[in-house]
């Protein structure tokens, strides 16, 4: 059986316990609320528009696919359907980016593509911007194919 004492401490810990508690979920309350209103106001102010569409045809060079650039940070996002591969073709498609105006462009991401493809529609993921994007196709084996693409572009108003 517990003495006078050690009751009057459980009773502390619980105390403090509690206290601990309450402060932990007032913080995740709080930081939640934060989050779900910074989240609310990118999707509710982002609003994207075309920046191009149509269908490309690769050649063994490094062809451009879409460039864009703009004086304000931008979010840019889109998709190239590779359905016309066929077995025996290698596609190469890259991805630069500009951070400043007075640099060249920068080789962000390289993906080679062979043969036909199993799922061809591949998404250019969301990227935030701060000059200018990119994005290359070069075909270095197979007969030239054509690829349907469009490209999106989005900014906070």
């Amino acid at each position: 059986m517990m003495d006078t004492r050690g009751q009057e401490v459980s009773i502390l810990l619980n105390a403090v316990n509690l206290i601990l508690m309450a402060q932990l979920i007032y913080w995740l309350q709080q930081n939640l609320q934060n989050l779900m209103a910074q989240h609310s106001f990118m999707v509710q102010e982002l609003k994207f528009k075309p920046i191009g569409s149509g269908t490309f045809t690769a050649s063994d060079k490094e062809d451009v696919v879409i460039e864009y650039g703009e004086k304000e940070p931008f979010r840019v996002q889109g998709w190239i359907d590779l359905r016309n591969m066929a077995d025996g073709d290698t596609v190469i498609m890259r991805q630069y980016f500009q951070l400043e105006k007075e640099d060249a462009l920068s080789l962000f991401a390289q993906r080679t593509y062979k043969n036909a493809q199993s799922q061809p529609l591949i998404h250019i993921t969301p990227r935030e911007i701060v000059r200018k994007v990119k994005i290359t196709i070069q075909q270095t084996s197979g007969t030239f194919k054509q690829f349907p693409y469009e490209f999106y572009v989005g900014k906070t108003s």
